[in-house]
């Protein structure tokens, strides 16, 4: 025989019993109109959801001065940023790399975030012997094959290659980049030296000896090239092995680091063109896509942004696929917008996901991630 709190206690549990039927009543119910109508819920595999992506600070032709103002500018522009490296695309400290260059006028600029630090020369670096200024400064005086080109491997699968296009052998270091590939197979790459070999500008012009680099990059799926020596931005979506369109990779030319500004001029294969603004590119680097922005340190806002999937794979790879997409502001001399594509995975309408998806769906899509269910 069962005592009054007990019978208080079964009474309760059957109202409650009696309440969450008629709740899952409803959600099912719901998720069956919504079927009905063709509004089943579907996964969105982005990249971001989940994932902390590596920021990457970008420019080069740096510091003419002692420091120089618009050197110092650019400098602030990052220490005002959070970020996890910094990669000055030569050039670094003019007008002829020497030590007292380095001390007087890149280090009062941009020596602040020096351990986090990946560098590559520009050829008035090597105005002094052998470069010796920039390797005293960066690597302790160490100038040999360890400091001259290097790779290094940071989050989420991405591959940071420094060549170097001014001292060393080119062929030297393209049969080291073969092997530094062929080890990497799969990883998101990204490689920088300073002489572009597309470039569109008043002062220099394309660089024909760098092309067995673009052919061994463009070969193992590199996304991303990165240089200087022009002082301008440029943007090329597609370039490859040969030509500067109709391929994958992006070259971003960014000379705009601080010293004086060139000008654009016309050439094929290009999306963007600025020159009027001193800047610093910011790469957000995730596991299957990553995004640009082109900041400006003088008060010109977000010059230009985009993002693409990355070349090596996509989460997961069969049910999501997307093309570059781009936006530029309207001080770029011209302009070139590309489209984004993009599938998704459709839930299965049956199984024991049907009333979570339904309490999901269309309110929260990402909980579908979060919850996984994808």
């Amino acid at each position: 025989m069962t005592t009054r709190r007990e019978r208080r206690t079964l009474r309760a549990a059957a109202r409650r019993a009696w309440a969450e039927h008629q709740v899952l009543s409803i959600i099912v119910l719901s998720t069956l109109v919504l079927s009905a109508f063709g509004l089943t819920a579907v996964v969105r595999h982005d990249s971001a959801v989940g994932e902390t992506p590596v920021t990457v600070m970008v420019a080069g032709d740096i510091n003419s001065g002692s420091p120089s103002s618009t050197a110092v500018a650019t400098g602030d522009l990052i220490r005002s940023t959070t970020f996890d490296y910094v990669i000055p695309l030569g050039d670094l400290a003019y007008p002829d790399g020497t030590d007292a260059n380095y001390s007087q006028g890149y280090d009062k600029a941009w020596g602040s975030f020096k351990a986090k630090t990946v560098p590559t020369p520009g050829n008035h670096d090597y105005h002094t012997t052998n470069g010796q200024g920039y390797f005293n400064y960066f690597f302790g005086g160490v100038n040999d094959a360890t400091t001259q080109y290097y790779a290094k491997e940071i989050a989420n699968n991405w591959l940071l290659i420094s060549l170097n296009s001014e001292g060393p052998s080119k062929s030297a270091q393209t049969t080291w980049l073969n092997g530094v590939l062929a080890a990497h197979p799969g990883w998101h790459v990204i490689a920088f030296w300073h002489q572009p070999r597309y470039t569109g500008g008043s002062s220099h012009s394309d660089n024909s000896g760098v092309e067995p680099w673009i052919s061994a990059l463009d070969a193992a799926k590199a996304d991303i090239v990165l240089n200087g020596h022009q002082h301008i931005y440029e943007r090329y979506d597609g370039i490859k092995a040969g030509s500067p369109s109709g391929g994958a990779m992006h070259e971003f030319v960014v000379g705009t680091g601080g010293a004086g500004l060139y000008s654009c001029t016309v050439h094929t294969g290009r999306s963007v063109c600025i020159d009027n603004h001193h800047a610093v590119l910011q790469l957000d680097l995730g596991v299957s896509s990553w995004s640009w922005q082109l900041r400006s340190s003088d008060g010109g806002g977000v010059l230009d942004s985009g993002s693409s999937s990355t070349r090596t794979g996509s989460t997961p790879p069969s049910s999501t696929t997307s093309s570059s997409t781009s936006t530029t502001s309207t001080s770029s001399t011209s302009t070139t917008t590309s489209t984004s594509t993009s599938t998704s995975t459709t839930v299965p309408p049956l199984g024991g996901s049907l009333i979570r998806a339904a309490f999901y769906y269309p309110w929260f899509p990402e909980a579908w991630d979060q919850q996984g269910y994808n």
